[in-house]
């Protein structure tokens, strides 16, 4: 029914404010950061929602055993992954599998991004479970 949330359901909102603010991989500045649900470390995914001021990024990382999707929601993004780099826009969607290298910029002069984080980690039996001849998956675009 419309209107009536169950005390068993946790929701959340994608534009609440910020619960934190810190640096992310030793990128420029510091992101404010939503988590909507909070840390959940017993659990194998979280969810976060950052904001970048224009000049913001994520430094260059990697993850060997983690999945991520990272879902521009506003303003523009520069995603590099494994040297390649790849203007985003709203609505954009990228799939990173473990072991690649990458960072994400807020590529706009004078727009704040807002970019929905999301991330798993891999049971053991899955750690690295592409193929070296699998479709080359960098940058696929969600739309």
């Amino acid at each position: 029914m419309a209107g009536i949330k169950s005390q068993n359901i946790q929701i959340a909102h994608v534009d609440a404010p910020a619960t934190e603010r810190h640096s992310i991989h030793e990128g420029a500045g510091e992101v404010d950061i939503l988590r909507p649900f909070g840390i959940k470390n017993h659990l194998p995914a979280q969810i976060e929602v950052w904001e970048l001021e224009p000049g913001q990024s994520e430094g260059v990382h990697v993850h060997d055993h983690i999945i991520e999707y990272y879902h521009i929601l506003s303003g523009d993004a520069r995603m590099c992954v494994d040297g390649q780099t790849q203007d985003l826009g709203p609505g954009e969607i990228v799939l990173l599998e473990p072991g690649r290298w990458h960072s994400l910029e807020n590529s706009s002069p004078d727009v704040p991004l807002r970019v929905m984080v999301t991330w798993s980690r891999l049971a053991p039996k899955f750690f690295n479970p592409w193929p070296s001849n699998a479709i080359d998956t960098t940058i696929q675009h969600l739309v």
